[in-house]
């Protein structure tokens, strides 16, 4: 009779209050990752505009001019190497903070350091123009968060008043459910490339 009885714990439905929550909270999940993701193209776009506006303005002579400019955007050195194509050059690359997979690069002549040129790259290849990065960054347009947003509270409310609600027949409530909880496939799969995108 014990062991019956463990046995029958074990298969014992989960509670009521947790399925109901579940859906909402997976929606959650999801759209802070989503939202996260979009915060960062946001901050990338804003960094971009605030380093290509410093370069042109101030036009640094030497790459120690460079650092002290944006000392307050730099993080590590990531290279420091000659050119393969002219000898006299040398390439150095900084990390700009906030990471948002920016990375600054100054091309200068190694002897003297004056500055032959500045850029940015998204990424590892991607160049980014000094003069309009918003041309080769993708700016989040305001409705986007909106899109990503609004159909996840609409349906996890509608899940939370079908899931309380029991005025209606058993299967026309999981027709709702079905209905409530169906977009969830397709922000679940925008959360993993969102991850993705913070992490990596």
């Amino acid at each position: 009779m014990g062991r019956s009885k463990d046995v029958s714990i074990l298969h014992r439905d989960l509670p009521p209050v947790f399925l109901r929550w579940l859906v909402p909270a997976l929606y959650l999940i999801c759209v802070a990752l989503i939202c996260a993701s979009l915060w960062e193209d946001y901050r990338r776009v804003e960094l971009a505009e605030e380093v290509a506006q410093l370069v042109t303005e101030h036009k640094p002579a030497k790459v120690s001019d460079v650092e002290a400019l944006l000392s307050h955007r730099l993080g590590a050195r990531l290279n420091d190497y000659p050119s393969k194509d002219d000898p006299k050059h040398s390439y150095r690359s900084f990390q700009l903070v906030p990471r948002v997979w920016l990375t600054l690069l100054v091309e200068y002549e190694t002897d003297s350091g004056n500055v032959v040129g500045v850029w940015m790259l998204y990424g590892s290849s991607e160049s980014v123009s000094l003069e309009s990065p918003r041309d080769d960054l993708r700016a989040v347009p305001a409705y986007v968060w909106f899109v990503a947003i609004l159909p996840a509270l609409v349906c996890s409310a509608v899940w939370l008043r079908v899931a309380r609600s029991m005025e209606v027949s058993s299967w026309a409530k999981s027709a709702i459910a079905f209905l409530a909880a169906l977009p969830l496939l397709m922000y679940m799969f925008g959360a993993l490339i969102a991850y993705l995108r913070i992490t990596m």
